[in-house]
C-alpha cells in the first residue's frame, strides 16, 4: 500500500491563538539569515535561543515564528517527534516570551526531490530574471501541491526538494500526531488527486 504524505500547518491566527516572531540569539539580536531553520538542513548555532511573542494569544503545541515561519514545538511534542521520527529532526532549546514550559525549534533535517509537477495545479520556476541559474531548476511557486510517494524512503518528516516553505509528515507520523491530542497541529494531504481530478459530487 502506498504511504500517503500531507502538509503540516499551524492554525491561522485569527482562532485566537498567539502570534511568534522569528527567533533571536541570547542579546535579542536578529539572525542574519532566519530562514537557515527552514532549509531542511541541520544548523549550528551557539548559545541559548528566543522567540518573542509578536501579540498575545492562546498558546499551542504546534507553532510557525516568523516571516521564515519557523516550526516552534511543545516539548511534549518534540519527545514524540524524537520517538518516532528520530533521523529527521533536530530539536533546539528555545525560551518563548512569556513561558516557562520548554520549547523547542523544529528543525527537519532532509530534503526530498520528490514533487510531482504535472499532478500540482500549478507550478512557475524562477528564471535568470528572478537570479536563478537556469542550470538549477527551482520553484517560483506551487499550487496546491502534489508529491510523489514513491520518491519518498524511510522517511516521516522532511521539506520537498526546491520549495522547502513547506514541511511534510507521513500518514504514520500524522496519525500519531493526531492521537496525541496536541494544539496546533493542522494537516493536508499532497499524494492525493488534484482539484481538477476529484469526481463531481452528485446534484
Amino acid at each position: 500500500m502506498t504511504m500517503r504524505y500531507f502538509k503540516l500547518n499551524a492554525p491561522p491566527s485569527i482562532h485566537g491563538q498567539w502570534r511568534l516572531a522569528d527567533p533571536v540569539n541570547a542579546q535579542g539580536q536578529a539572525f542574519q539569515d532566519p530562514f537557515m531553520f527552514t532549509r531542511g538542513n541541520p544548523v549550528s548555532v551557539g548559545g541559548p535561543l528566543k522567540v518573542p511573542l509578536a501579540a498575545p494569544g492562546r498558546p499551542t503545541a504546534y507553532s510557525v515564528a516568523g516571516i521564515s515561519e519557523v516550526p516552534i514545538v511543545h516539548e511534549r511534542l518534540a519527545q514524540l517527534l524524537t520517538r518516532l521520527a528520530p533521523h529527521d529532526v533536530q530539536l533546539l532549546p528555545v525560551d518563548v516570551e512569556g513561558q516557562s514550559e520548554p520549547h523547542r525549534i523544529l528543525v527537519a533535517t532532509k530534503t526530498v526531490q520528490c514533487i510531482d509537477d504535472a499532478r500540482c495545479a500549478e507550478v512557475l520556476y524562477r528564471t535568470p530574471d528572478d537570479g536563478s541559474p537556469t542550470q538549477d531548476r527551482q520553484y517560483k511557486l506551487i499550487r496546491d501541491l502534489r508529491i510523489d510517494p514513491a520518491k519518498v524512503v524511510r522517511t516521516q518528516l522532511f521539506r520537498p526538494r526546491g520549495w522547502t516553505v513547506v514541511l511534510l509528515v507521513s500518514e504514520t507520523l500524522r496519525e500519531e500526531l493526531m492521537f496525541s491530542g496536541l494544539s496546533g497541529l493542522e494537516f493536508d494531504e499532497v499524494t492525493g488527486p488534484k482539484e481538477e481530478e476529484l469526481p463531481a459530487e452528485n446534484p
